[in-house]
């Protein structure tokens, strides 16, 4: 994505992913947790907790100034290590990043690096600025193209570690700059994108997080560093982006077990199992439940005119989800290619599914069929189950079970299929917890639909088909639709996609909503 920092700034909240918990209530402040030079002195290192993940940061005096708040934000979740000096520019790094990453303790799971504000600088030698700053008569200390090798080298070194990287862009070129020009940041930034997206490397645009504040948390008129109220914002999204990385490598407990296991047969989450191609666009997500017929879905390029239009985008470290990672569908799927892996849902075992998710405004193709997911089958009686939002993005959900003899197959079917569907629509943009859970039985049974409570927003009544025959499975799409792809699809984000192939009980479901709630920053409605 050649224009990363032009086109694209992901809006973020100043709320942080991680918030800092304590249970001894004698304590008298949360200030009372942080013992020790570490959380007072940036170049103090931790102690190893064995146990704990291992964070490095690696960056100039900005980093520097946001280490001590990042410690503070992920105590007790990982110990957060910095080299011992400013890393300055991109040559400078090189030279010395063999002995920052032989640094005590040695194995990283997390890297969070930068260089760039260093690399655009100009300097002369008989400049009475501080550092020599002179863009007017200076030498600039890394052209872009000298710039673009370090990186490319030092990309290259960091990956043989085997940790996560996250590349952090430079922070922004203010006016009146003395040794910097206005726009270099961004051409800067655009450079290591670049690199960085070819390599699969996490990146935290902190440089579109500080212009949402930057004239409150600027130091001074000129000045590229930050008040401290302006440094403890900028570790509000690193270490977001820390905590999504560790939860994405398994290297953090915040998200948890599910608390309800058994007869789990789905587990889609943004954090894990997402395998991407051309920079974020998402050519499979694997399924975390292991030893199901549904180990993956994957890009469908049939039925499309352009290859690869129809691949969802991974959205990272969204603030408002606590930092999670969520999937940008906007008329894309990816499907599931085993034929019979969910059809047992529909024929008598019943069903319960979460979705943790937000709605855009729907590209309105057939009316009001806007599916999050589904298995219907082509053709036929339509056989499967399915998530869907209306054109104005009302919830509903539906079972369509094949029975013959009332005549063409409709949307819905007062009797058949009926219509379970929520009064209110979602808020675009707001995220929330989707629930739907069908009885077991092979009679009359009940479907229910839920939105952020454990209490039905609609519940109508179903016959079972034992023979039915539902499709493969499709998210963003209610089927493999080979035939018309895009037509009947959602336009929104999903960061959880569970399904059980039972209903649980009231107390799972009320349990299972707390723990997606508290892991994902959503209010519940009361």
């Amino acid at each position: 994505m050649v224009a990363l920092f032009r086109a694209v700034r992901w809006a973020v909240l100043a709320a942080c992913s991680v918030s800092l918990a304590f249970a001894e209530k004698e304590l008298a402040s949360e200030e009372e947790l942080f013992e020790g030079p570490e959380y007072s002195q940036a170049f103090k290192n931790p102690k190893d907790h064995p146990g704990r993940p291992n964070v490095l940061l690696i960056g100039d005096s900005i980093s520097n100034a946001y280490t001590v708040d990042v410690r503070k934000l992920l105590h007790g979740k990982a110990d957060v290590f910095r080299i011992p000096g400013n890393g300055k520019n991109s040559a400078y790094g090189l030279e010395h990043l063999d002995k920052w990453l032989a640094m005590e303790p040695g194995k990283w799971d997390v890297i969070h690096f930068n260089w760039g504000l260093w690399d655009l600088c100009y300097r002369h030698p008989e400049s009475k600025t501080q550092g020599y700053r002179d863009k007017v008569n200076g030498t600039i200390t890394a052209t872009p193209e000298q710039y673009r090798s370090n990186m490319e080298k030092i990309v290259a070194r960091l990956k043989r570690t085997d940790a996560t990287l996250i590349w952090c862009a430079t922070t922004p070129v203010p006016e009146f700059e003395a040794g910097r020009k206005l726009g270099d940041d961004l051409v800067y930034n655009e450079i290591a994108g670049e690199i960085m997206e070819a390599n699969g490397i996490r990146i935290n645009d902190l440089h579109s997080h500080a212009l949402q504040r930057y004239a409150k948390i600027q130091r001074q008129k000129g000045d590229v560093h930050y008040t401290p109220e302006g440094s403890a914002y900028l570790a509000e999204k690193v270490a977001s982006e820390i905590s999504a990385a560790l939860r994405a490598s398994g290297g953090s407990s915040k998200a948890g077990d599910l608390p309800v296991r058994d007869w789990l047969l789905l587990d889609l989450d943004a954090n894990r199992g997402v395998e991407l191609e051309d920079g974020l666009r998402v050519a499979a997500w694997r399924n975390q439940v292991e030893g199901t017929a549904a180990d993956r879905f994957v890009k469908r390029d049939e039925g499309r005119e352009l290859p690869g239009s129809g691949r969802p985008t991974l959205k990272r470290a969204v603030a408002r989800i606590g930092g999670n990672d969520t999937l940008v569908f906007e008329e894309q799927e990816l499907v599931n290619l085993h034929e019979d892996a969910f059809d047992h849902l529909v024929t008598g075992s019943g069903y319960t599914w979460f979705s943790v998710m937000c709605a855009y405004e729907q590209n309105v193709g057939k009316k009001d069929v806007n599916s999050f997911f589904g298995n219907l089958k082509n053709g036929s009686f339509y056989e499967g189950f399915w998530g869907n939002l209306m054109d104005d993005n009302r919830v509903w959900m539906g079972t369509r079970n094949g029975i013959r003899g009332e005549g063409k197959p409709t949307l819905w079917h007062e009797r058949l299929n009926p219509l379970v569907v929520s009064e209110k629509p979602l808020e675009q943009d707001r995220y929330y917890i989707v629930m739907g859970r069908m009885d077991e039985g092979h009679e009359l049974v009940d479907l229910e639909l839920f939105v952020n409570s454990s209490v039905p927003v609609d519940t109508k009544q179903v016959p079972v088909n034992p023979e039915a025959n539902p499709s493969k499975m499709a998210i963003g799409q209610e089927r493999d639709a080979t035939n018309h792809p895009g037509k009947e699809s959602f336009s929104g984000e999903i960061a959880r996609l569970l399904i059980y192939e039972r209903p649980l009980a009231d107390e799972e479901m009320e349990e299972l909503i707390r723990h997606l709630a508290e892991t994902y920053s959503i209010k519940l409605d009361s």
